[in-house]
């Protein structure tokens, strides 16, 4: 083969790179950031995918945002990588703040107070998504 390697990576490599980029973390930053810049639809389109993406990081599908996302794009006629890149929106970083706002605005619109007093529904919330991601 013409593009495959000579020699065979290690796990131990595989997992560094995981971890660290060759280039850094800021380089492959500014390589998503060029990419956005060079999707080949108009701002309209790209801004439905991406509405698409991250409207996905607040539905309970948790580990099916990528379908979930692309297919709404799809409907919507919004670009499907926008829609794919904007579901990153959602990460074990904001699925906290994600599920208490999604909670919260529940609860308004049914009139209920679904976490309870103590919070104990609130704490079983977050092991549940803990294990769904």
């Amino acid at each position: 083969m013409v593009f495959k390697r000579r020699e065979k990576r290690s796990w131990g490599s595989l997992l560094q790179f995981l971890l660290w980029p060759k280039g850094g973390w800021t380089r492959a930053a500014v390589y998503v950031k060029h990419r956005l810049h060079r999707l080949p639809d108009n701002p309209e389109k790209i801004a439905r995918g991406i509405w698409a993406g991250v409207f996905t990081t607040f539905t309970p599908f948790y580990g099916l945002h990528f379908i979930v996302a692309g297919t709404i794009a799809f409907i919507l006629r919004g670009n499907v990588l926008a829609a794919l890149l904007a579901t990153f929106f959602g990460n074990p970083l904001t699925y906290i703040p994600i599920g208490i706002i999604s909670l919260r605005t529940g609860e308004f619109l049914l009139g209920s107070d679904g976490l309870g007093h103590n919070g104990e529904n609130l704490v079983s919330l977050f092991f549940l998504m803990h294990s769904l991601t």
